[in-house]
């Protein structure tokens, strides 16, 4: 990650069209953001990390994070839908970290997504006034089998995965009292991040 972040750096944006332009600027400020959550996790075995929250507007967090992944969704054609709730959904969170996992969530719906398809990301309130977001896809969802292994460091069904995106993942929304659950089923996979109310 490291080395793909110099090389990010070395590109002279200059002479590059507005689209590839704002695709190169989107691509460094994640690089940069995955090598410092990466940095957290590296100094130990469990997925825990040193968080600083403070508060955070929900919707606006995640519509940063979609427009961070439409480069990657243009070579596939994806279509990218955002579902804001219209209620106020602020959550006690470290933005940074929770921007992690956010793009970690819609980068593998992207992939499980088959060429123009769609992605869709909700926000919203669970019972309790829990506050939510999900990330769908239209892709062939998770067999039955791989279901309880999904957290697991270096389990993938990726052909050049890593298997630490969704380890990774559990672990900041766990020190941040939130649950990530997979509720998926044949027409797609549904990941959803359920977070306790702001001020809990």
């Amino acid at each position: 990650m490291a080395t793909a972040v110099g090389y990010l750096k070395e590109i002279d944006t200059q002479h590059l069209d507005p689209v590839d332009r704002d695709a190169v600027e989107t691509a460094k400020v994640a690089a940069n953001d995955a090598v410092t959550v990466l940095q957290g996790l590296s100094r130990g075995a469990t997925p825990r990390v040193t968080y600083a929250p403070e508060p955070v507007d929900l919707n606006e967090l995640v519509g940063r994070a979609m427009d961070m992944a439409r480069p990657r969704a243009r070579p596939k054609h994806i279509e990218l839908a955002l579902h804001e709730t219209s209620e106020e959904v602020k959550v006690k969170a470290d933005p940074l970290l929770l921007r992690e996992v956010i793009t970690n969530l819609v980068n593998n719906a992207i992939d499980a997504a088959p060429d123009n398809g769609h992605v869709e990301l909700s926000t919203g309130r669970r019972g309790g006034n829990s506050t939510f977001f999900s990330v769908a896809d239209n892709g062939q969802g998770v067999a039955d089998e791989n279901r309880h292994h999904l957290f697991e460091p270096h389990f993938t069904t990726k052909e050049h995965g890593t298997g630490l995106g969704l380890f990774m993942s559990y672990g900041i929304v766990r020190e941040h009292q939130g649950q990530l659950l997979y509720e998926g089923n044949r027409r797609g996979a549904v990941f959803t991040v359920v977070l306790p109310p702001f001020g809990a």
